[in-house]
């Protein structure tokens, strides 16, 4: 069992990190889910710089080695998981509704009874009152209500644009592709891969930290698709008319395309690179988020398996037109973003509903108007001592709940 766990402790990491932004439910949920970005970091780093360091090693071990390493960060993970306390939204669907408030509390740091904490635990009851009222009997003709197909479509193209956007052709092809631009050598071009690795995982830390919740999803995504197509083609004019003559030396054009590709690869590490990752975990219902987020995952293995598979003929066939055309999808991508994305900064995961028009704004406020009003109500009767606090979240029907109401009122 424990080998079966050290083999597989990257989906125990996966899953944790999915976890958290479960837990974190809104404000923080981009830069938790971003992390799995991150991921890229061993195929992009790690390995092209394993095998211009290490190539010339006997030690079989060496890559074992550097493959376990990785474990560290997982152990701090778990470490860090144990001090955790349960979802708040998962506490409400079991009925536990006065942890899930202590649980709010302690992860926005303030009081039970504060304001904004009991504000966001209706929001957070009315919209479970609203999924339980309405996924009694759900299937998966609920994707196709308009609200919710919108985001399926948009969670499909978002990936799409995401590996048509260049990224894994360079990434999987790194090493051809700088010999194409004219770094031929084999430990020169590797070693340009290993840096082009780093620079996309420190890109993509900085703007975790210092970007993500304060630029934006949908400024990052437009910012980045014009300035990864404006590299794309540049990067292509440079190698049309300054091709590599001589493999012995590697020109200043050829050291100006490899900067191309680096500052490329900072704009999809601020934007594309965990951006859409980010997104699909925001803007699903929690009922639906799974089928979402396995659409979203689906959709970008399938397309990355055409982009890997077409790369190699295109670079034979077409050159440097291949950077034109990884330019003229970027360009797509900025359109795609301009026209069909929203912003979802700063919103809440109970928001997404109102925000893709599957729950009128006004329901909504009604709802968290009524679920406050009950929680005063029942407060007074236990100052009263008159009766015993009925839970609010229930799988009744909207005329129960307002019978109920009424009886409440009755009995007051």
């Amino acid at each position: 069992m424990a080998i079966g766990f050290f083999k597989n402790y990257r989906v125990y990491i996966l899953t944790s990190v999915a976890y958290m932004g479960s837990l974190l439910f809104g404000y923080d949920t981009g830069v938790m889910s971003s992390v799995l970005s991150l991921a890229s970091f061993k195929k992009d780093f790690g390995l092209p710089m394993g095998s211009t360091g290490f190539a010339s090693k006997t030690n079989a071990h060496i890559s074992q080695n550097v493959v376990g390493i990785q474990l560290i960060p997982g152990g701090m993970l778990f470490i860090g998981l144990l001090f955790l306390k349960e979802s708040p939204r998962w506490l409400v669907k079991q009925g536990r509704y006065e942890e899930a408030t202590a649980s709010l509390a302690y992860m926005r740091r303030d009081d039970i009874n504060d304001p904004e904490v009991l504000k966001e635990m209706a929001d957070i009851r009315a919209s479970i009152e609203e999924e339980l009222a309405l996924t009694e009997g759900v299937t998966w003709k609920e994707c196709l209500v308009p609200g919710n197909r919108n985001r399926f479509l948009i969670a499909f193209t978002m990936f799409l644009c995401q590996q048509f956007s260049g990224t894994n052709s360079i990434g999987y092809y790194a090493p051809q592709i700088f010999q194409t631009i004219g770094v031929s050598k084999t430990n020169a071009s590797l070693f340009a891969t290993g840096v082009y690795g780093t620079v996309k995982v420190c890109a993509t830390g900085l703007f975790l930290i210092v970007g993500i919740d304060k630029i934006g999803r949908r400024n990052s995504l437009l910012a980045g698709a014009l300035w990864m197509m404006a590299m794309m083609f540049i990067l292509g004019a440079v190698l049309n008319t300054h091709p590599p003559t001589n493999v012995n030396v590697v020109s200043p054009a050829s050291i100006a395309m490899v900067v191309m590709i680096y500052l490329y690869v900072i704009g999809y590490s601020a934007s594309w690179g965990p951006i859409p990752w980010v997104y699909v975990s925001e803007i699903f219902p929690t009922r639906l988020r799974s089928y979402g987020v396995g659409l979203a995952a689906a959709t970008q293995w399938l397309f990355n398996f055409a982009i890997t598979y077409m790369t190699p003929s295109a670079i034979n066939h077409i050159g440097w037109r291949i950077f034109l055309m990884f330019g003229i999808f970027c360009l797509a991508n900025f359109a795609f973003v301009y026209f069909f994305v929203k912003e979802t900064k700063n919103r809440t995961l109970e928001d997404m509903d109102v925000l893709f028009g599957t729950v009128d704004a006004e329901v909504r406020a009604a709802d968290i108007e009524r679920v406050l009003q009950k929680g005063i109500m029942n407060d007074d009767q236990e100052m009263a001592g008159v009766g015993t606090k009925v839970p609010v979240t229930e799988t009744r029907t909207v005329e129960d709940r307002d019978a109920a109401a009424i009886d409440e009122k009755t009995v007051s």
